[in-house]
């Protein structure tokens, strides 16, 4: 840490902390906890990019719009059954999700990464509309000898328009976890 400061100067010292990236309005993190999923709301223009850091996770992405799953506001097309929030059928998280067009019986996904991803992978897609997109990382208890631990994805919106603070994403406690 660097303190420099002007001699005799009317300015106050300030505190120069190296390595630390300025924040940016329009930038938002998120992190997806294995077994959960986190869900956040896309305007038009936005971007949202998957990330996962540890390498070989597998990742779920479902796209709801207009009433309804709708993959082509994000540019892609499910291949896959999304089956944490297939797990997570009788949850708050999916109820709330239900409100927006899921059937949380029937939900599909995007595959996103797997066994063969390296750390630091990244998949982008762009919203074309108002629509919520909901990343699951699936995970859950491991085997003593198995040598691939479930880890967190994150998630980093890039948005057209900063929003302000109130607005968040929607998270889930792992599907595992019941209180």
């Amino acid at each position: 840490m660097t303190v420099s400061a002007q001699p005799k100067s009317a300015e106050r010292p300030r505190l120069i902390v190296p390595g630390l990236l300025p924040a940016d309005p329009a930038l938002e993190r998120y992190r997806v906890h294995p077994g959960a999923v986190t869900a956040v709301e896309l305007g038009p223009g936005d971007v949202l990019t998957v990330i996962d850091e540890e390498g070989r996770q597998r990742g779920e992405l479902t796209v709801l719009a207009g009433g309804a799953e709708d993959y082509r506001a994000l540019g892609t097309e499910a291949d896959a059954a999304a089956t944490v929030l297939r797990a997570m059928a009788a949850s708050a998280v999916t109820r709330l999700l239900a409100e927006r067009g899921l059937d949380p019986g029937q939900a599909r996904a995007v595959g996103l990464f797997g066994e063969w991803s390296p750390a630091g992978t990244r998949a982008e897609f762009a919203a074309g509309r108002h629509l919520v997109a909901v990343v699951a990382a699936p995970g859950g208890p491991m085997s003593v000898a198995a040598d691939n631990p479930p880890s967190d994805l994150v998630l980093e919106v890039r948005r057209v328009s900063p929003r302000r603070p109130e607005h968040g994403p929607t998270r889930s406690r792992p599907a595992s976890t019941s209180r």
